[in-house]
């Protein structure tokens, strides 16, 4: 316990020493890294004996760094070896029964168990964004009306692109994109008040809102 902490106390200290735009991406990089890993070796062996040392030690980074510059994180007396509890579940001879006919089926029409991670990065990184703010304390309530702002400020999709591509980050979201958001705001409390009606009686949760919706949007029409 004492070598990974080891590790793990200079990179945490190094990552304090990041502004809060950096240590996010930082997380977001980790967590990433770590998930579609985890997705990719339920269906295939990597062979690759770094990667997946690579991975277990993200597995444990990520569980100790702080959120904010403020949360201070002690991980002497944390560090835990979780993986690797060998138990026998399993006792006898794996083979194909004899005289059995197998038919290789279509994967698209079988249930593997296996589902790969959700698709909708930009919602996903939406979310984690505000959750952070909040400290994990988001509703479903407060999930739907996130995902519901930013499809609807995406149907201006073709403007936004060109917003995003003429001006700089701080532009966009502190002078350009308001207008859209809460263009898409009002609409959608006017299709369904009590839904949304949260957006409007709490300016600091709007503001969180908008600036995390405007600074992933940016991002992914700068990347295009």
């Amino acid at each position: 316990m004492g070598k990974i902490a080891s590790q793990l106390i200079p990179i945490i200290k190094r990552y304090e020493e990041l502004d809060e735009e950096q240590q996010y991406e930082f997380r977001v990089t980790v967590r990433n890294f770590n998930k579609w890993y985890a997705y990719i070796t339920q269906l295939t062996r990597m062979f690759d004996k770094e990667l997946h040392e690579e991975y277990i030690f993200n597995s444990y980074l990520i569980r100790f760094i702080p959120k904010n510059s403020t949360e201070k994180i002690d991980i002497k007396d944390k560090v835990k070896l979780e993986y690797y509890k060998l138990e026998e579940t399993f006792s006898g001879n794996i083979a194909l029964e004899k005289n059995t006919e197998y038919k290789l089926k279509n994967p698209d029409n079988v249930e593997t168990g296996i589902k790969p991670p959700d698709d909708d990065d930009l919602l996903e990184n939406i979310i984690r964004r505000v959750n952070e703010k909040y400290d994990g304390k988001l509703s479903e309530s407060d999930r739907l009306i996130i995902e519901g702002v930013t499809k609807k400020a995406k149907e201006s999709n073709d403007r936004l692109r060109s917003l995003a591509r003429s001006n700089d980050e701080e532009m966009f979201e502190k002078s350009l994109f308001p207008g859209v958001f809460e263009k898409a705001s009002q609409e959608l409390y006017m299709e369904q008040m009590d839904a949304y009606s949260k957006l409007f009686e709490d300016k600091s949760y709007y503001n969180v809102i908008m600036a995390a919706v405007a600074k992933e949007i940016y991002k992914e029409l700068r990347s295009e």
